[in-house]
């Protein structure tokens, strides 16, 4: 340890030193206190200060290196910017020094320089440094085993990401494990990873259904461009598209398949892909499994067969939104094995949900158009019905905002046009649409997504919404609510998927087939009973879930003899069952609307049995709260004033 008679020289030396740097310039290597600076950089990076192992503050002595003269401070001061500089960046220590006094400083060395003079090195130096390689590498520690090892190898080199989201690992190693899965992520998840990292490693075919051809299409294209071997097969291709398609994964070379779910049970489709082994099968928007209103998908019924004529490979669920009972279902319907359940938050904490109260149709559209005049875009306005479309289309034309319309009605071309001009990144516009458009839109911008009328249900609300911010920006997620809206979506579920008549017609065709000896498809009975494909494959599913009826190549008969009105009974039964649990939906999203004490978040938590939430703070019934709580007068010590009275009086 130095001694005092080693400061005294030091200070001398620092004194000596000191004047021909202020008369001729700083002369760098002669000034003792030229290594300062380095040397309070290394202490910054120390996990603890070095002079007390227990993680304490050290005493002011400890933190002093070296002697702190009086010269050799002006002379800092002079040569790096004078008094401001010297202010700017006082430093941890420095007023510690001045306190102590130079000598006690010197004498008190910090126990970190022994091992300096002992050994030549500075061992505290490269711990910080492998502690950032360490968070650079994705774990934040040592990987646990050699599989996590080999999948963020993977996706580093395949997907060019650093980690994993969360929820992503547990659903991939289950279905490397080869467990089947099912996973609820909100949008922009990252639920497509979880079959396309598998997908590379598992030795066969994964087959992707999915709904919609425009989700189809963007991700067949992202793929292509990852280099990986993929195919489409949808409607939208011609003849000889399809069956070049359909002739490579005859040869095998393909890793991914993408197909619609009318396409993945047909029989043609089974057929080419007989010699193949399947590895994986991926139901992408599973929830549709339970989607019974206009819209519904009946082939979504026939999947679990389909993993039974493909030899039962694993079996992967996605979805955005399925609160308990719907995954109850998705799991009975698909015939999902021992799944693992992978649940993450339905909601993101970026998106600001509101309700904004519209008693007539004319407070309605204004609040609409003021709402698209203020907000930043590009944004989605959602409405129950075509014809609410095409007027809010005209409606932005005559204030000027830019917009397009999108619903099931327009060609393919006008529908190809609106997508492909809200998709570019170069446009700002607004999309209003019916529930036909947004399913597999990946912009990740959109900044705000706003209701005209309510959904169906209040997980159809969330899905929709959740298509705002997903770039994890602030955004808006915003409901007009006209309670009057709902005979809207009443009139949809007094539909129902089929009638009593309906069901007596398909029931007594199939009889009439089947006592001929011979099978028929779900178009032809549905020609010959003039009930439409969508309600007759309704029926058929109906009839094969009460194990009544079975297919073979696209053949459907009776697996027994049945009584036409007892299997009519049955039938419109399991339809009241359906529509009691439908108009349970609908009244979700009626308490959302007409809720005005709860937490918009934690009332959507609360539907979907997430854990345990706690107030947003930023929805607008979190919001108001918050204000009138800043408002409150403080009295002394910070504390509110008693006013007297309640805070909502």
């Amino acid at each position: 340890m130095p001694s005092a008679n080693g400061a005294a020289e030091g200070e001398s030396l620092a004194s000596e030193n000191a004047g021909p740097a202020r008369a001729n310039g700083p002369v760098l290597a002669e000034r003792p206190y030229g290594d300062r600076p380095r040397r309070r950089r290394r202490r910054r990076r120390t996990p603890h200060p070095p002079g007390n192992p227990d993680g304490g503050g050290d005493s002011p002595a400890e933190r002093s290196p070296e002697p702190r003269d009086s010269d050799a401070d002006s002379d800092d001061a002079t040569h790096f910017g004078g008094p401001a500089a010297q202010d700017d960046d006082p430093g941890p220590w420095d007023s510690d020094a001045a306190e102590s006094g130079s000598e006690a400083a010197f004498d008190e060395t910090p126990m970190n320089e022994a091992p300096l003079e002992q050994n030549g090195s500075e061992p505290w130096r490269d711990r910080p440094r492998r502690r950032r390689r360490r968070r650079r590498g994705g774990g934040g520690g040592p990987v646990p085993d050699e599989r996590l090892r080999q999948m963020l190898d993977l996706l580093r080199r395949e997907f060019g990401l650093r980690h994993f989201r969360p929820g992503q690992e547990e659903v991939i190693r289950a279905v490397l494990d080869g467990r089947d899965a099912l996973a609820v992520m909100p949008t922009g998840g990252g639920k497509s990873l979880t079959y396309q990292l598998p997908s590379l490693v598992l030795p066969g075919l994964t087959v992707v259904v999915s709904p919609l051809i425009a989700l189809i299409r963007d991700q067949f294209e992202k793929l292509r461009a990852q280099g990986i071997e993929t195919v489409r097969v949808d409607s939208s291709l011609t003849g000889t598209e399809k069956e070049e398609a359909l002739a490579l994964l005859e040869e095998g070379s393909q890793k991914i398949v993408l197909i619609t779910p009318e396409g993945a049970t047909g029989a043609a489709f089974k057929k080419r892909i007989a010699d193949q082994k399947v590895s994986l099968l991926v139901i992408d928007e599973a929830h549709c499994v339970s989607e019974w209103g206009h819209d519904f998908r009946p082939s979504y019924l026939a999947l679990g067969a389909l993993a039974e004529d493909l030899g039962r490979p694993t079996v992967l669920a996605l979805t955005a939104t399925a609160p308990p009972l719907v995954r109850e279902e998705i799991v009975k319907r698909l015939g999902l094995r021992d799944p693992a359940i992978v649940v993450r938050p339905v909601a993101r904490p970026n998106l600001r949900f509101e309700v904004k109260q519209c008693m007539t149709e004319d407070v309605k559209r204004r609040e609409l158009v003021q709402y698209l005049r203020r907000l930043r875009r590009p944004g989605i306005v959602y409405c129950s019905t075509v014809k609410d479309v095409e007027e809010l289309g005209a409606l932005c034309k005559i204030a000027r905002i830019p917009a397009e319309i999108y619903h099931g009605r327009l060609t393919k071309a006008e529908r190809d046009h609106a997508h492909k001009r809200f998709m570019s990144s170069g446009k700002r516009i607004v999309m209003i649409a019916t529930s036909a458009f947004g399913l597999g839109v990946d912009k990740p911008d959109i900044r705000y997504v706003l209701h005209y009328q309510v959904p169906g249900s209040l997980e159809a609300y969330v899905q929709e919404a959740g298509r705002a911010g997903r770039d994890g920006l602030p955004a808006r997620c915003i409901l007009l609510w006209d309670p009057r809206d709902i005979d809207v979506q009443r009139h949809f579920l007094s539909e129902g998927p089929t009638t009593r008549s309906q069901i007596k017609k398909v029931v007594e065709g199939l009889s009439a087939w089947t006592k001929d000896g011979r099978g028929v498809e779900a178009a032809t009975l549905a020609m010959a009973t003039e009930v439409g494909v969508t309600r007759t494959k309704a029926i058929l599913e109906g009839l094969r879930d009460a194990d009544l009826v079975s297919e073979t190549d696209g053949q459907f008969s009776l697996s027994r003899e049945i009584d036409v009105n007892e299997a009519v009974k049955l039938l419109s039964r399991r339809n009241e069952e359906r529509k009691t649990t439908d108009r349970r939906r609908l009244e979700s999203i009626i308490h959302y609307a007409n809720n005005t004490e709860e937490c918009r978040m934690m009332h959507i938590r609360r539907y979907f049995e997430d854990g345990e939430p706690t107030p947003c703070g930023h929805c607008d019934i979190c919001e108001p709260k918050l204000r009138r709580r800043r408002r409150r007068p403080k009295g002394r010590g910070g504390r509110p004033m008693d006013s007297g009275r309640d805070d909502d009086e």
